[in-house]
């Protein structure tokens, strides 16, 4: 399965939103609100913390299961679920748009 990817840095990724405010921080990283800038479609950018991972669960996945399944959700065109809008990652962060 292939999972959507973003090809540009994070910081490329994350300019094309505005984040608008926090909505919950919790041990692995924090979920920001934002809006797309061309579309103005809200959405929660999930920043996860890859080194608290590995000091979690070892060696940190190169694809979070996490993205896997919402990937295979978004793939399977079911209504009612939270779609995966783009995915990237860093040195320092997984970065999940839903």
């Amino acid at each position: 399965m292939q999972v959507c990817r973003y090809s540009a840095s994070k910081c490329d990724l994350l300019d094309e939103y505005t984040q608008l405010s926090l909505l919950g921080e919790g041990g692995f990283g924090r979920v920001i609100l934002a809006q797309h800038n061309a579309t103005h479609n809200r959405v929660a950018i999930k920043l996860v913390d890859k080194q608290h991972l590995e000091k979690s669960y070892g060696k940190c996945q190169e694809t979070p299961q996490e993205v896997q399944l919402l990937q295979e959700i978004t793939e399977s065109k079911c209504r009612n679920t939270l779609q995966l809008i783009d995915y990237s990652e860093n040195h320092d962060s997984h970065i999940i748009v839903t």
